[in-house]
């Protein structure tokens, strides 16, 4: 992207088919004036503009370039941190899965320890109901066999009555309590078989579930190796996205700094220009003034001349030359009823180039061949036709101030005319550069332009 930058500015240097406005020096300064310039200071100038407005397009372009790689980098980063969150998401989850898996095995565990014990519990319960059901058999199988004998041994061993029966209670009592026992291990043995038979239960759902956890922790592995790749992926378009801004970056950087080099350049080849014509304008307003002078003094010499020529006569008087009267406090250069300003005094838009230029004025829209009329008394210096101006009129007001109407439809006055203040002196038009009727007017000190709404109202 550098590269081709850098080609368009070097092909743009190198080969320039736009046309360019006038140079604003050119625009705010008689003709006379300007013709101080020589025409390699006007083509240096000129070229300093050429170069200039390439440089501004590339700036633009450099800019947009950079806009966009700020913005794709900006969407990758968005991009990344999203994958990296989900990513994370699928991490925690397969933790929680693994942690599922780790709390079923050990519940697994646990049920086999349970059936364990309550397998060998039945089988203890067994062994011993067997065996007192063995010892319960015995004694049944004797009393029954040799009952008479034993009554009798019990009958002849008693001490007495009461004896007798005490011993017949026994041998009553250890028969029921067999039969008790036989019982009580009967139950014991139903209760380990039914406890046995929930954890089986226990155990087969455990086995399920961890079947089906293991079946979900392969999918999951899957998912998390597709998101560490995309996340690789992402991470590199990132890093793309992250030099690419950076060198667009700097290349606007450059270009601005190349621009604002060859801006300063320009601006200061026209401050020279600017002073260059200023001292020449001042020069062609003091022979101006001094010509007009000349002209009074030779026509007041042939007026006496011709006076001195006639018979004396009681009748004749001696007519004075006529003098600027200068008030000092200026009039509205327009008729009334225009007192619109449409570009005031100052840097603006060129409304024909679109490029920044010094209004040394203020514009006025009035209708076409309506009156312009002199802002104050004065002698003109100037009335011819500029290439820029147009039609235009230069009075000056003595103290170094004169005031300039430009675009005239027609100028009324010649150089070296006396005019008063409010006087026509021309008619409003469009002519040289102007994009409708309208007087352009400036006001100058000492041949520098100043705002002319300092001096007057509308």
């Amino acid at each position: 992207m550098k590269s081709r930058i850098l080609r368009l500015v070097a092909g743009g240097l190198a080969v320039l088919t736009l046309c360019y406005a006038i140079p604003k020096w050119s625009l705010v300064l008689p003709i006379r004036a300007a013709e101080a310039v020589t025409a390699e200071e006007k083509q240096a100038v000129k070229k300093l503009e050429q170069e200039l407005a390439v440089l501004k397009d590339n700036r633009t372009f450099a800019r947009e370039n950079y806009e966009a790689a700020l913005a794709e980098y900006e969407a990758a980063e968005l991009d990344f941190m999203k994958a990296q969150k989900a990513k994370e998401a699928l991490d925690n989850e397969i933790t929680a899965l693994e942690g599922e898996i780790d709390v079923t095995n050990n519940l697994l565990n646990t049920y086999n320890t349970q059936l364990t014990y309550y397998t060998e519990e039945i089988a203890v319960k067994e062994t011993e109901i067997d065996e007192r059901w063995g010892v319960f058999l015995d004694r049944v199988r004797i009393n029954y066999e040799d009952s008479f004998t034993s009554y009798l041994e019990i009958v002849l061993s008693s001490d007495s009555f009461s004896d007798l029966l005490y011993r017949v209670d026994i041998i009553a009592s250890l028969l029921d309590y067999d039969k008790h026992v036989l019982a009580a291990l009967d139950t014991a043995k139903k209760d380990l078989t039914t406890m046995q038979t929930e954890y089986q239960s226990l155990q087969f759902k455990a086995q399920e579930t961890l079947a089906s956890l293991m079946e979900q922790l392969p999918v999951l592995e899957d998912k998390r190796a597709e998101s560490a790749r995309l996340l690789a992926e992402l991470d590199a378009k990132v890093l793309a996205a992250m030099q690419s801004k950076e060198t667009t970056e700097e290349l606007k950087k450059e270009i601005e700094a190349s621009y604002a080099e060859k801006a300063a350049q320009l601006e200061k080849a026209e401050a020279e220009i600017e002073e260059k014509i200023r001292k020449a304008q001042e020069e062609a307003a003091r022979k101006a003034r001094e010509e007009a002078e000349r002209k009074r003094r030779e026509e007041e010499e042939r007026k006496k001349q011709e006076a001195a020529n006639k018979k004396p006569s009681s009748t004749t008087t001696t007519t004075p030359s006529k003098t600027p009267v200068v008030t000092g406090k200026y009039a509205w250069p327009t008729e009334s009823s225009y007192t619109k300003v449409s570009s005031l005094f100052g840097w603006r838009t060129s409304p024909l180039s679109g490029r920044p230029e010094f209004h040394n004025g203020i514009d006025i829209p009035a209708a076409y061949g309506s009156a312009i009329y002199a802002a104050d008394g004065g002698t003109v210096i100037i009335s011819e036709r500029h290439y820029s101006y147009g039609n235009y009129v230069v009075i000056d007001h003595g103290n170094g101030l004169t005031t300039l109407y430009a675009h005239n439809t027609k100028n009324l006055v010649k150089v070296g005319d006396v005019v008063d203040k409010g006087q026509q002196i021309a008619t409003c038009g469009s002519t040289g550069d102007s994009s409708g009727n309208h007087c352009h007017f400036s006001v100058r000190v000492d041949g520098s332009p100043v705002n002319p709404l300092n001096y007057v109202s509308n």
